[in-house]
């Protein structure tokens, strides 16, 4: 039995032969049935595909109210933040000009105060949408198959 020599074209003709073989092969299912087949079961239509696309995935419905919940949470903490110091200025200034029980940012305090509830209250109703969201998606879902 003589070696076969290879070269350079011979190994490319080769490769050309066996390379679709192999990919048939490979990609041709077992049993026949294809990959991208789903039981009935499973199937969606347009329409659910789009409710179950609310919560998942950028630029969905969910994910702004994730991202809308994270910036209120951020909101509350940064306007505790400013009413701390708010306080502990005008308490500061109190005292050095003589006057510890005036308070002369009284009405920024209330404000802060004020749109410190109104962040909270934000916080609370994005939680409860999202937490709505999912049930209804979900329910949505289920009731229709």
């Amino acid at each position: 039995m003589t070696p076969i020599k290879l070269s350079f074209p011979r190994l490319i003709i080769a490769f050309n032969l066996i390379l679709p073989i192999t990919f048939f092969a490979v990609a041709t299912p077992v049993g026949g049935a294809r990959h991208d087949q789903r039981p009935d079961a499973l199937k969606l239509d347009r329409a659910q595909m789009m409710v179950f696309g609310l919560n998942r995935g950028p630029d969905s419905a969910g994910f702004y109210l994730l991202k809308s919940l994270k910036e209120s949470q951020s909101m509350v903490r940064v306007l505790d933040k400013a009413t701390r110091q708010v306080e502990q200025a005008d308490a500061f200034y109190a005292k050095s000009r003589g006057h510890a029980d005036d308070r002369f940012l009284s009405s920024t305090q209330q404000q802060l105060a004020k749109a410190q509830k109104t962040a909270e209250q934000l916080n609370n109703e994005l939680s409860a949408a999202y937490d709505d969201l999912k049930a209804s998606i979900r329910q949505t879902l289920v009731r229709d198959n």
